[in-house]
């Protein structure tokens, strides 16, 4: 789709958003033209920016890059990305993943560092893991995971 977009020299923001009926992907591109402030201009002589949306195993991700040409040929300078793969503790994503490797939850460790990932792991009904250190700080009330982990190596003499 992005190629004839750009073939027909439309916006590519206003075409996608016309073209994408479906609710989450019209939000995650509206979000990546946020991001940059799009406004269809071309940002400066010399620079260039593109727009791709596509589903990444079933998430919608839209980017949008600034490049510009140099002496040495075209330079990346920005790059936006917007997605959404769900929201934690939902375990719609996790089980998404597990699905997706042809594994089923039984089989599966989810390691994580806070309450939010206990609460998924608990939600999709898989094993949790514990990094102590992580993103959660302080101790989490009543944190009863299958595993403690003081390092990320430690995992694999679990198994």
């Amino acid at each position: 789709m992005d190629e004839p977009i750009q073939e027909a020299g439309v916006d590519p923001i206003a075409e996608h958003l016309r073209l994408i009926h479906h609710e989450l992907s019209r939000r995650v591109v509206e979000a990546v033209a946020e991001m940059t402030s799009w406004d269809g201009a071309t940002p400066a002589p010399g620079v260039g920016r593109g727009m791709a949306f596509t589903f990444a195993f079933g998430v919608p991700c839209a980017r949008i890059i600034e490049v510009s040409d140099t002496p040495y040929g075209i330079r990346l300078d920005k790059l936006w990305l917007a997605s959404n793969v769900g929201c934690k503790p939902d375990p719609a994503p996790l089980l998404r993943v597990i699905s997706d490797l042809d594994t089923d939850p039984g089989n599966t460790v989810c390691v994580g560092d806070s309450v939010t990932d206990w609460q998924t792991a608990l939600a999709a009904g898989v094993a949790y893991a514990h990094l102590a250190g992580g993103y959660q700080r302080t101790p989490i009330p009543g944190l009863a995971p299958w595993l403690n982990l003081a390092d990320l190596r430690d995992l694999k003499s679990a198994f």
